[in-house]
């Protein structure tokens, strides 16, 4: 039996959140329910009326007659989005020992309908926030999952021993599509008592290294353009989401290749060469970027450094990823200046780009020193366990029509030295690895798919050179690689973006995938914003698990961030979940109906 289902709430013997304890404790298994939540809230926090900056109370009921009211908040606020946002939920229940904790999330059609998971931001008094909320994908521009009703979402089993459980809006803001939207919902919080025996066997799995299976990027940009308040914690969130499961690395990126989300004395930040006019035409959230990254840095509370300290404390090895040819165009998709993610050292080299392209040379030397600085300022100035290469963003990274192989395998012999290196001034070794693509992202001038051979990429010659511990790949065609990686003892991982997982072009050759993939300008000021097609966590875990079975040595997600993912690693219980239609951390509860209108 997995550990989940001994921790569910259905079927426990109920108790009210407010039960007379007279002394006594809850038994193992008993769960204590909250549905009400006038009385943990002070009376100025909640209104029975939708007022902003305050909770919604609402009365509902579900279909098995449990009654309850929920806290709702749901307000296009625009630039007074700040003074939407309502009071954090502190609940102090007053109990000692291990309890599993649920939040009910009633998944209801509300409006605008939007692309975010987290709909309930949670922590433990004096720890950082993490997000939780029903987990589906979105194809047609509806949701896939059940609406109507209210989900169970497990977080995770805590020692109360008198602790607090905090909750509040996600993202400790608002979020930015469309803006100023501020939204929440919460219908109930179940805590299920659990046994010393039980949690200690809880405890053990989820830090048994053979089940450390998944790897996780962040890609250094999109949670600050949505949620970037500074000194809210947005980059601790990722550690506390994914720390005590089955996720063995977490890797923070750069924005781009030729700007920083760190103090950098290579390059700098994003925007940081705007002149006042230039700002005046950007999008809001990108301002926002700029805003937070500058704050983070001034304040030694950049992603780099805030990320490799949280993540040691949950059991994840923390890596820095650079995408290692992404620069833009002025009349890039995303309608953005050139010089907001380019950066300065882009306009004074243009000796060091591809003739006609919007990408470094990896021929010229200036571009190759270039690259080798950043990379060798990250591993000197932060704990990281290692380095990553993104060869995702944009291939080819190489030129086909003027380089043969020898550029990147030359470059990634050049990478490893230089982390020798550093790994002999730091006195331990530093990891490099490289995620790479073919088909999907990897397209010619004529929207061929690109294999990797096609992009100038020697796949053999890469694993045997000794330079890299494991690779990442994208393909449909992991058969073709699994056993070349192993042979030179190199770690293969199966990567996986937020595309159809089993089809070679990827969203561009699967017809209900084909809608726009990122954001232009004004969209996050439109009153709904258009709905991108995503991956259903029951269509990852088919893909991943199949992988899984023939060989690799795990998964890596880019762009797919759920919690759901976080399990992956016990295979036999994750097949029995995918074939009975069912999502790792959450259960449809029942069919919920609201008394008033949110």
């Amino acid at each position: 039996m997995a550990f989940i289902d001994l921790f569910d709430p259905k079927g426990k013997r109920m108790l009210d959140y407010s039960f007379d304890r007279n002394g006594r404790d809850p038994e193992p298994g008993d769960c204590i329910a909250l549905r009400d939540f006038s009385g943990v809230l002070p009376r100025e926090a909640w209104s029975l009326d939708k007022e902003r900056g305050k909770w919604q109370l609402v009365p509902y009921e579900l279909q098995d007659g449990q009654k309850g009211r929920l806290l709702v908040v749901n307000d296009v606020a625009g630039d007074d989005g700040d003074r939407a946002v309502p009071a954090e939920l502190e609940l102090d229940p007053g109990l000692s020992g291990w309890y599993a904790v649920w939040v009910g999330i009633p998944n209801l059609d509300m409006k605008p309908i939007i692309n975010t998971e987290a709909l309930v931001d949670i922590a433990l008094d004096g720890e950082p926030f993490s997000g939780l909320g029903p987990e589906f994908g979105r194809r047609h521009k509806k949701l896939m999952g059940p609406t109507g009703v209210e989900i169970n979402c497990f977080w995770k089993c805590v020692k109360l021993d008198g602790r607090q459980i905090k909750l509040r809006v996600p993202f400790g803001t608002y979020l930015s599509q469309p803006w100023g939207l501020v939204r929440s919902i919460l219908s109930s919080v179940q805590l299920v008592k659990v046994d010393e025996t039980q949690a200690h066997e809880y405890i053990a799995d989820i830090s048994n290294p053979a089940h450390k299976k998944v790897l996780q990027y962040v890609d250094g940009f999109s949670h600050y353009w949505h949620a970037g308040k500074p000194g809210k914690g947005i980059d601790l969130r990722y550690a506390e989401k994914h720390g005590f499961s089955d996720h063995k690395i977490l890797f923070l990126q750069t924005p781009s290749t030729g700007v920083a989300n760190w103090p950098s004395e290579v390059t700098d930040y994003p925007g940081a060469t705007f002149s006042e006019e230039e700002w005046k035409s950007m999008r809001r959230g990108d301002k926002r970027v700029y805003e937070y990254i500058r704050w983070a840095s001034e304040n030694g509370q950049e992603g780099m450094r805030v990320l490799s300290d949280a993540c040691a404390k949950v059991g994840l090895e923390f890596h820095a990823s650079l995408r290692m040819n992404l620069f833009w165009r002025t009349e890039s998709i995303f309608g953005m200046s050139d010089k907001f993610l380019n950066g300065p050292w882009w306009f004074g080299h243009p000796e060091a780009r591809k003739p006609g392209k919007a990408q470094i040379d990896y021929a010229h030397p200036a571009a190759r020193r270039f690259v080798l600085d950043i990379l060798s300022e990250l591993a000197a100035n932060y704990e990281v366990g290692g380095i990553n290469l993104d060869f995702t963003r944009w291939p080819p990274i190489a030129d086909p029509q003027r380089h043969d192989c020898s550029v990147l395998t030359s470059f990634i012999k050049e990478v490893r030295a230089e982390l020798d290196r550093i790994s002999q001034d730091k006195g331990k070794r530093l990891v490099l690895s490289a995620t790479m693509v073919e088909g999907a992202h990897a397209r010619d001038e004529d929207r061929r798919m690109m294999t990797l051979e096609d992009q100038r990429i020697d796949f053999e010659g890469w694993v045997a050179s000794g330079a890299l511990d494991f690779v990442c790949v994208q393909t449909w065609r992991h058969d073709r690689y699994i056993g070349t990686a192993h042979r030179h003892g190199v770690r293969y991982y199966c990567e996986y973006d937020n595309v159809p997982p089993e089809t070679p072009g990827g969203r561009e050759d699967t017809p209900e995938w084909c809608d726009q993939e990122d954001p232009v300008p004004g969209e996050e000021l439109h009153e709904q914003p258009p709905i991108v097609s995503s991956v259903d966590p029951l269509e990852m875990y088919r893909a991943a698990l199949k992988q899984l079975r023939a060989g690799a040595d795990g998964v890596s997600f880019m762009n797919f961030a759920g919690r759901s993912m976080g399990r992956l690693g016990h295979l036999n219980e994750m097949e029995e979940l995918a074939a009975a239609g069912k999502i790792w951390g959450q259960t449809i509860g029942e069919p919920i109906v609201l008394h008033e209108s949110y």
